[in-house]
């Protein structure tokens, strides 16, 4: 769940898409979904149709039922590679022919079905103990440094792992390390 203020298009307001009528903080799935869909067929109405002349120019291309197969950066001609097939049957059963394309901006969004990640320094940090000065710089800190340096033993989990949020904090003393929606969704849940 995103606040409304992070979802907002600069160019169509929620108050002109809603007719003026005030709405709550966090959408519901279906107001977002139905906001965003206006947003995008303003700008071209046959944008999921694949028939406008903008998505034969490729200006806006939406595949839908396609695997990402791979994505690379080529540091030579300063795009990415971006290799991927339909997975609609072809007419013998199998997988559609791989497509290759080339864009110059990449923006990964695959949420809580992405990769989940948690910076090395802090992993380590919460591995072996110790500050975060002394983890940077191993020279620094003064004779006031008092930091333990017994490493953590609770359970470390990503935001991904939302579905075993609420019984593994349950009962216990909880850091959120974050400053994104995700870390306000789970401090909100912990409370």
């Amino acid at each position: 769940i995103i606040p409304k203020e992070m979802t907002e298009f600069s160019d169509y307001t929620y108050s002109q898409h809603f007719g003026g009528k005030s709405v709550p903080v966090f959408l519901p799935r279906k107001d977002l979904l139905q906001y965003i869909t206006s947003r995008a067929t303003s700008v071209d109405p046959d944008i999921f149709n694949g028939t406008s002349e903008q998505q034969t120019q490729q200006l806006h291309q939406i595949k839908f039922r396609t695997e990402v197969l791979s994505v690379d950066y080529d540091a030579v001609i300063n795009q990415f590679i971006v290799k991927s097939r339909s997975i609609e049957g072809t007419s013998n059963g199998g997988a559609g022919e791989v497509d290759v394309a080339r864009y110059d901006y990449c923006i990964w969004a695959g949420g809580q079905h992405g990769k989940p990640r948690i910076p090395r320094p802090i992993l380590h940090l919460l591995r072996v103990g110790g500050s975060f000065t002394k983890l940077n710089d191993p020279k620094s800190g003064d004779a006031n440094d008092k930091v333990s340096s017994v490493p953590f033993k609770g359970k470390i989990l990503h935001s991904s792992h939302m579905s075993h949020f609420n019984s593994a904090v349950r009962d216990k003393r909880v850091v959120l390390i974050g400053d994104a929606s995700s870390a306000e969704d789970l401090a909100l849940q912990a409370v």
